[in-house]
C-alpha cells in the first residue's frame, strides 16, 4: 500500500519538481547543441528554452504522466 502521508507526499512533489527542472535542462541543451552543430529543428520548435512547457507539450506522457505513476 502506498504511502501517503503528507511528508510522503511533499517528498514525491519535490523529487518530481527536481525531475522536471533536471530533464527540462537536459532536453535544452539538446536542442542548444544541435543548433550549434547546425541542425535548426529543435530551436524552430521552440526546445531551446528552460521553459517546461515547451518541453511537457512537446513530450506529456514522458514528462509529466510516467513519472506521476
Amino acid at each position: 500500500m502506498p504511502d501517503l502521508s503528507p511528508e510522503a507526499l511533499a517528498f514525491d512533489f519535490i523529487l518530481f519538481v527536481v525531475f522536471l527542472f533536471s530533464t527540462t535542462c537536459h532536453e535544452a541543451a539538446h536542442a542548444l547543441v544541435a543548433k550549434l552543430g547546425g541542425d535548426e529543428t529543435a530551436f524552430q520548435g521552440g526546445q531551446v528554452t528552460l521553459n517546461p512547457v515547451p518541453h511537457i507539450q512537446r513530450e506529456p506522457w514522458g514528462m509529466v504522466v510516467i513519472p506521476v505513476l
